[in-house]
């Protein structure tokens, strides 16, 4: 079993009142973030500030396609970065 973990920190947003937190993956990490989700057979994610976590995610047949059209259509190689 293979468990990988990426840190992306929250952006900030305007509304201190809001229970959810806007955040933005740009530049050279989105390709890379978009590569991994495409490879990967789970996903989950952690909020730092609160370490609350989301339940595992499959990665199955039918969204590995709609991340490879994403790909596709967004000209992002989906071979990892060595």
């Amino acid at each position: 079993m293979r468990h990988e973990v990426a840190h992306y920190p929250r952006a900030k947003s305007g509304d201190r009142d809001r229970s959810h937190y806007h955040l933005e993956v740009r530049g050279l990490q989105a390709p890379e973030l978009i590569r991994k989700l495409h490879h990967a057979e789970n996903i989950g994610w952690t909020d730092d500030a609160t370490g609350q976590s989301s339940f595992p995610m499959t990665i199955d047949e039918g969204l590995r396609e709609q991340i490879g059209l994403l790909m596709e259509h967004c000209g992002i190689n989906p071979v990892p970065t060595p």
